[in-house]
């Protein structure tokens, strides 16, 4: 379905998911609860894991066809409601939902919906690009053994070198970005040093999860000019919100394991967030 995205208006709700592993039952409480609130959503971002894939890298292509198969049930039951929807991967997602190349510079036409933005930039409304990362890094105890392993990128230094194409070409190359554009970034793993990606559900045994070359990038002078809000998910029981420097950084949760979402309004000129909250099913 081609776009149709309203790009001279100026606000803009969008609904954030992520961590839905293939739970259609909270999909479809999810469109109750809008319902019965009445609420408007503009646009759907979904920051990955959206199928419930095991992270094996030997899974047979037949396994791996039936995951995508189940991810594109989920995108397209919450396609129900609003189609104009852009995702990325998680590490539960199949490998063939991954983007092969990047290519930062927004096109000329609008998406076909629904549209995955895994290491790609593109316009969501006038001056208002969204560029995406799909994909995990390892994380570790504070002791430095790992805890949890990654997907599709083995090591920290394979995920933090496709990173770095990605935000290299966002915020140190003068072709992707116009100088009134604002983004927003949507990664599944989000910055290191941040409470979003910080597991403390034992507290005896903190979970790093976060990449050192994210937050690194969003301190750089250009996304502190243009980045306005970093979304992820990932970590599921680190919902909520940090702040690096002007750029906001929100995980809005697990829908699956906790039924958790975020909305948030933005509203121009320059485009802004106007107010961010965090719900429970």
């Amino acid at each position: 379905r081609r776009a149709k995205l309203k790009m001279a208006e100026s606000t803009l709700t969008i609904l954030h998911l992520s961590d839905v592993h293939y739970a259609l039952d909270k999909v479809e409480q999810l469109k109750e609860w809008l319902k019965r609130k009445s609420q408007r959503v503009d646009l759907v971002l979904l920051s990955g894991d959206i199928a419930n894939m095991p992270m094996d890298y030997e899974l047979p292509k037949e396994e791996i066809d039936k995951y995508y198969q189940d991810m594109e049930t989920v995108i397209n039951r919450i396609s129900t409601i609003q189609p104009n929807l852009f995702y990325i991967p998680g590490n539960h997602d199949p490998i063939t939902s991954y983007a092969k190349e990047t290519c930062i510079v927004p096109p000329p036409i609008p998406p076909l919906f629904p549209y995955n933005v895994d290491k790609k930039c593109i316009y969501i409304a006038s001056s208002l690009c969204l560029a995406g990362f799909g994909g995990s890094i390892p994380a570790f105890l504070r002791t430095g053994e790992k805890f949890w392993n990654s997907y599709p990128y083995k090591t920290t230094e394979e995920y933090e070198q496709a990173l770095k194409g990605v935000t290299d070409g966002l915020f140190k190359q003068d072709d992707a970005l116009q100088p009134n554009d604002t983004l927003i970034f949507m990664t599944h793993s989000g910055p290191n040093d941040s409470g979003t990606t910080l597991e403390t559900r034992d507290v005896t045994k903190p979970v790093v999860s976060g990449s050192d070359g994210l937050l690194e990038s969003l301190k750089t002078p250009k996304a502190q000019k243009h980045c306005i809000l970093n979304i992820h998910g990932h970590t599921h029981a680190s919902c909520g919100r940090t702040i690096i420097g002007n750029v906001s950084v929100s995980n809005c949760g697990s829908l699956m394991e906790h039924g958790r979402f975020a909305i948030y309004e933005l509203s121009k000129e320059p485009w802004r967030l106007s107010s961010l909250a965090y719900y429970t099913l």
